[in-house]
């Protein structure tokens, strides 16, 4: 007795590729629009952290000149105030900085810099 082979035909497989293909169209955009928003979140937190540092170096050190804070410039500065000095997770290419300016603090890139990206 011969046995009959059972396998899908080429129409099925097309047909699950074809499932696959929407399923990705619609997932991966999803993805990367939460990817974003995570990074953007992140990017806010940092700012919101820098800016607290900032104002509690102000608080210790009343009548400071001016100056400004980088990764690399016065870490001095600032290390009693936070463990490390954050990267930017949106933009590589845009540093932090804080500027502390006659009891003003500014940090650069700011928190709604990428609201409208």
């Amino acid at each position: 007795m011969k046995s009959k082979k059972r396998a899908f035909t080429l129409l099925e497989l097309v047909v699950v590729i074809a499932i696959i293909g929407i399923l990705a169209a619609i997932a991966i955009p999803k993805y990367m629009e939460s990817q974003k928003a995570a990074k953007i979140a992140a990017h806010k937190s940092n700012v919101r952290v820098l800016e607290s540092a900032a104002a509690m170096y102000l608080a210790d050190n009343p009548g400071t000149a001016d100056t400004t804070w980088t990764k690399t410039e016065k870490k001095a500065e600032y290390e009693k105030y936070i463990q490390s000095f954050p990267d930017n997770p949106y933009k590589k290419d845009k540093a932090y900085s804080v500027s502390i300016s006659n009891g003003s603090i500014t940090v650069s890139p700011n928190a709604d810099a990428y609201d409208n990206e």
